[in-house]
Parts: structure tokens; sequence; C-alpha cells
């Protein structure tokens, strides 16, 4: 019996949901009008199409947790290249995925967890599609073994004409269950499921100015809440950032500095190494800032000794139980360390203290404009 046999054979073994799937109601929150196309209801208007997912039950969103599946309706000239995205907003950060859209079909069926807290569901409609058709939409809680049956057969079957990504998805969650146990295969299934869904969706048409709007555009809700949330944080993490200097220009020089003074997240401590640098404006600049803020230590360095060597001496200032690299240009967005620290926590909580935590990463040019998106 094929591996996909068998994940077919365990999933119709496994008991359905005594929940009954509950109706979800698109509400226009951006962009978005009705009734001015002549082949659908909906059409896309603006730079942000955007609707609000309203939750037909008794309870609130808010104590709603675990998996679920939402299931719909979609239709437009090109439903496998304009299908929605979507995103769930909590107060620690907003998850986007792509939805998939298979060609010759009208249907989305998606399997995510929900976290307890969740304040908001959306659907982005791609701003490339112009007209389209949206309803039937619903949401069923369903069982932690269901879900994994269900994103492990997409997956798997996915791959049935690629023998040699089946085989390196094979090898992975061999190591992962050796090196993590049930908790690293859990990650791995959910990054395979999303994997696959967004290549099964094709390249987003979206513009990254308008992913920006959507999605890491913050206000004081925001910070208000993570400010909330930091303040319920038992035993947080202090982070160390590295920043090696070297004869850097003084607006970004203050600028890279100011990103980690103005972070949500007061627990860091920012170690500055200059690497001899001749320009005279650095160290004052150094010592300005230090003298000003107890969490900046600086360490001059007498020679030169390129990034490597000053890294090292940055390093010797540490004290916090993470260490992180900036350099001496690098901007960071105002709750990056926040989300960073609650990884670490999140993973410690788990059982499965974290060695290492990245994030996505873009540029930003002269006029503060963010291009090259990098989502790792």
């Amino acid at each position: 019996m094929s591996v996909s046999a068998r994940l077919h054979q365990a999933l119709s073994a496994i008991r359905k949901p005594a929940s009954p799937p509950v109706s979800l109601t698109p509400r226009v929150l951006h962009d978005i009008s009705s009734g001015q196309h002549e082949r659908y209801h909906w059409q896309v208007s603006g730079s942000r199409p955007t609707f609000a997912l309203d939750l037909a039950s008794p309870d609130p969103l808010e104590t709603i947790e675990g998996w679920h599946r939402l299931r719909g309706n979609y239709q437009a000239d090109d439903p496998r290249r304009t299908a929605p995205v979507l995103r769930t907003l909590h107060p620690i950060g907003a998850t986007s995925r792509a939805l998939q859209v298979q060609d010759g079909s009208a249907s989305i069926d998606k399997i995510f967890h929900i976290l307890r807290g969740t304040t908001g569901i959306e659907l982005n409609i791609p701003v490339t599609t112009n007209g389209f058709d949206l309803d039937q939409l619903t949401l069923t809680p369903i069982g932690q073994a269901e879900a994994a049956a269900r994103m492990a057969t997409r997956v798997v079957g996915g791959l049935r004409e690629e023998p040699e990504a089946r085989a390196t998805l094979l090898s992975r969650t061999v190591q992962a269950a050796r090196k993590g146990g049930t908790g690293a295969l859990r990650e791995l299934l959910v990054a395979d499921y999303e994997g696959f869904q967004h290549r099964q969706s094709g390249p987003l048409t979206i513009d990254y100015e308008s992913w920006v709007k959507w999605h890491d555009t913050l206000g004081d809700d925001d910070r208000h809440a993570v400010e909330a949330a930091v303040a319920q944080l038992v035993d947080p993490p202090t982070i160390s950032l590295l920043m090696p200097t070297y004869n850097t220009d003084e607006r970004w020089l203050r600028k890279a500095i100011e990103s980690v003074q103005a972070q949500w997240y007061p627990h860091w401590q920012l170690c500055i190494a200059d690497d001899a640098s001749p320009e005279p404006h650095v160290r004052r600049i150094l010592d300005d800032y230090a003298a000003a803020d107890e969490r900046i230590s600086v360490v001059l360095r007498e020679h030169n000794g390129h990034i490597s060597a000053a890294s090292n001496s940055a390093l010797e200032l540490a004290t916090g139980t993470y260490v992180g690299l900036i350099d001496h240009d690098d901007e960071l967005r105002p709750h990056a360390l926040y989300l960073m620290a609650q990884a670490i926590l999140d993973a410690a909580a788990a059982g499965t203290p974290a060695d290492l935590v990245y994030s996505d990463e873009d540029k930003i040019d002269h006029d503060g404009n963010r291009t090259d998106p990098h989502f790792k």
C-alpha cells in the first residue's frame, strides 16, 4: 500500500468532530466594491483589497483555539494565481498563509491553527484580481490527529510526480523525529504543508509596498498590545545585540542605534565595537549614546581588525541570555525583539529550548522605501 493510500486510510478512520461548521461572513475592510463587475459579485477597487471574516458563533473569537479547517468557494478569471491570502491577527503578531485553489475547481480547503487570543481573521485579495466571487465560507474545529493527517495527505499527494522531492521529505522527517521528537515533526509538517500550498498557489501577485501595508504597518494599538504582553512575561530574556562599526555615515549610524532604542521590548543590550574608525564623528556619536542609555556598551578598538574581530570585541561586552548581530546601517522594526523573545519563550515552554532564532529581512533605501524582501 502506498504512503498516500495509508494516509487516506488513517484519515477515514479518524472520528469526525462533534462541533459543526461555523459560517464566516466576509465584511469589506478596504478597497473592494460589489455589484459593479459584469461577471462577478465583487471587484477590487484599490491597493489594499481586504475582507474581515466575521464568525457566526456565540463564542468570541478570542476564546477559540486549536486546529481548524477553512472551506469555501472562490471564483476568478485565474483563481490559482489570484488566490486570497488568509491572515490571522494576534497581539504577538499577524500570520499570513497562502490559500490553494485547484485548477478547474472553485473550492478553498485550508488547515490552520488558531492561537487563543486571536482578534481577527482576514482575507487579502491580490491586487491583480479584477472581479471575483467568494461565498459559502465555513470554519470547522478539528483535532490534532485529523489536522496532521490532512496536511500530510496534501503534501505527499502533491509530490506524487516528484520522487526525488518525496525522498527528501522522508529523509527530513526521519531526521526531525530523531532530533526533536513529535514537536519537531509537527513543525516540519506544518512548514512542508504551507510551502506546498504556496507553490501550488503560484507566485503571489502583490507588490511589496502593498504587503507592508497589510502585514507590517504598526500603530498605537499594536504598541499598547505588545507592551501589555511584555508586562506579563515571566523571566523575559535579555537579548544582547552586537554592532561592529567603522566610518559609518552619521545618518545611518544614528538610525541604527535609535531603531534599537525604539524597541517595544525593553530587555536588550546594545554592544558596539568600533573598529578603529579614523572619522572622528563615529566616536563622538557612540560616546553620546552610551552616556545617555545604560543599555548601550561601547568598546573602541585600537587597531582595525575587520568585521569578525570587531564582532568578537562586541561579544565580550555581552551579558544577555541570547546574542544577535546587527550591522551599523541596519534598522529594526519596533516589535522585532519582542517577536524574538516570544519565540524563545514559546520554545522553552514547549520543552524544546531554541538555540537559534531568525527573522525575515528586507532592504531600505535613502528615502525609507522598503524593497527586496527575503522571507526565510
